[in-house]
């Protein structure tokens, strides 16, 4: 099975999901950028844009760049999620190393920014390394993101790729009851078929 992973961007203020092939990303909360201005407010919106399907652009990247070197320089908040929602425009045009570095360094900054937690274990995921992005969705679900939905689906198809096919099972059925309105898990629940268990006589 591929990755069709689901993946949250860390945008300032706005919890969008946006469906690649792969998974669901977060973006952090916009409130962080006001006081740096529109590098950052552009970086947001840029990373909320590419989550709703639109192109991850080279500016975008600059403007993102651009509000990490201000919040940086500044030691203002809003650092991490500019990291955060750079590494979305860098799942967005499938620079998965680069979106791994980026939430790494937000983790650094911020080890329960869970937007960047669930990104790195998408980007994780299109590596092929799911043990690890399990874990990292695992962890993003104890700070308890507010759409642990996206992060039980991701979670889902990592574990069905890993052949967890029970895990797998409990999470798409998870996502679905958090969300009931939601087709994505209800789709992908439909390919299971539960067989009881034999009694042990």
């Amino acid at each position: 099975m591929s990755v069709r992973a689901s993946f949250v961007a860390a945008s300032a203020g706005l919890m969008l999901s946006v469906s690649i092939p792969a998974a669901f990303a977060v973006s952090p909360p916009a409130q962080h950028f006001f006081a740096e201005g529109n590098a950052g407010r552009s970086c947001a919106l840029a990373a909320a844009a590419s989550e709703n399907g639109a192109a991850a652009t080279d500016r975008d990247l600059a403007s993102c760049t651009a509000a990490i070197e201000l919040t940086r320089r500044n030691m203002a908040n809003g650092y991490a999620e500019a990291l955060t929602n750079r590494g979305v425009l860098h799942l967005v045009r499938s620079e998965y190393d680069d979106a791994i570095a980026d939430s790494t360094a937000a983790l650094r900054i911020d080890t329960n920014l869970a937007e960047a937690r669930v990104n790195r274990g998408i980007a994780l995921m299109h590596r092929h390394q799911l043990k690890d992005a399990i874990e990292d969705f695992t962890t993003a679900l104890r700070v308890a993101p507010a759409h642990a939905e996206i992060v039980y689906l991701n979670r889902a198809m990592a574990r069905e790729d890993s052949g967890d096919l029970t895990g797998a099972y409990l999470d798409y059925r998870t996502a679905g009851e958090l969300n009931p309105g939601w087709d994505r898990p209800k789709q992908e629940l439909s390919r299971f078929t539960v067989v009881p268990k034999k009694p042990i006589s």
